[in-house]
């Protein structure tokens, strides 16, 4: 690679961080590491520090902080580094909503003012929203570089289609509540990959509980192959009891809503207006085709992405 000025980077939530040190002092050292110069640092502290909000745990050992607390200033370091060349890699997965929607503008901002922004990401949304260039890379080999929604097309119908079914790794122990398994499947509780639009498609999932979060909900988000969010279904938690471990839920798709294309379904559990418990992009895929509309020959053609519900009349004026 031929780099042509200061190369900023977010590889890692807390990488350079030291957990006995204070946040201050964390602040000082993380800058050092990234390239700053003391007076520079100092120059934007108080900035660095209400970017991410943190000016009452200043003095704290960064050990206390959370995870979600670690980015958030970790983040907010990088991000005034002002380099040439900012890369950042997976992590805006952690933190509240809020601070995400501030570390993608703070991104969109470097990339305007005329520097470059490498972002790798498995968040197709994000992708789209961002970058006006996308690279596939697989194992290391560049597969195909051009215009973002090219190749998240291209992603989503070569490398990850038909996958409909998301099994977690290993049991986890480190979040409150998570998704065990996802499976896409019919009327008849068949896993399938592919629906005519006049069938319904349901998204079943198995969750796992290690502590009761009051407040949480189970969120299914259902994007566009280009990664566009078409609709978001909340599921409402406060029926289940405090000793639940296990749980199922199910989001069902009515016929005749999404038009012909890929989709995937993420999930999340989280707070609303507080934080992301857990979330996973694009944890299924599948596929609707037209099973036989007035559109079926229009091939090619854009209709939208779902099925206009309105209501028309004519008249006759004279």
């Amino acid at each position: 690679a031929e780099l042509r000025g200061r190369v900023g980077s977010l590889l890692e939530v807390g990488t350079g961080f030291h957990a006995e040190l204070t946040g201050r002092e964390n602040v000082y050292l993380n800058g050092a590491i990234l390239g700053m110069k003391h007076d520079e640092i100092k120059k934007k502290f108080d900035e660095i520090v209400a970017f991410a909000g943190y000016e009452d745990f200043l003095d704290t050992p960064v050990k206390h902080f959370s995870s979600g607390m670690y980015m958030r200033l970790a983040f907010s370091v990088a991000a005034h580094l002002e380099p040439e060349i900012l890369i950042v890699d997976e992590v805006l997965a952690v933190g509240d909503m809020e601070f995400q929607k501030k570390c993608l503008g703070k991104m969109d901002e470097v990339g305007k003012s005329g520097r470059t922004v490498i972002f790798v990401s498995h968040q197709l949304g994000t992708i789209t929203q961002l970058c006006r260039e996308t690279m596939l890379l697989d194992n290391g080999r560049l597969i195909l570089k051009g215009e973002t929604s090219a190749v998240i097309e291209h992603y989503i119908s070569h490398g990850r289609a038909d996958v409909t079914s998301y099994q977690a790794e290993d049991s986890k122990t480190n979040v409150e509540m998570f998704v065990q398994r996802v499976l896409v499947i019919n009327k008849k509780a068949v896993e399938q990959d592919h629906f005519s639009h006049h069938e319904t498609v349901t998204v079943s999932v198995d969750c796992g509980v290690n502590k009761m979060v009051r407040g949480a909900e189970l969120r299914m988000v259902i994007k566009t192959a280009r990664g566009i969010n078409v609709f978001t279904a909340d599921a409402d938690l406060t029926s289940l009891p405090d000793n639940t471990r296990t749980f199922h839920a199910e989001f069902t798709i009515p016929t005749a809503y999404l038009r012909p294309n890929g989709y995937s379904a993420s999930l999340a559990f989280f707070v609303p207006d507080q934080h992301i418990i857990e979330s996973i992009d694009d944890a299924v895929f599948f596929s609707i085709y037209d099973g036989g509309t007035k559109y079926a020959h229009s091939g090619g053609t854009d209709y939208g992405v779902v099925f206009s519900p309105a209501e028309w009349r004519v008249n006759v004026i004279e």
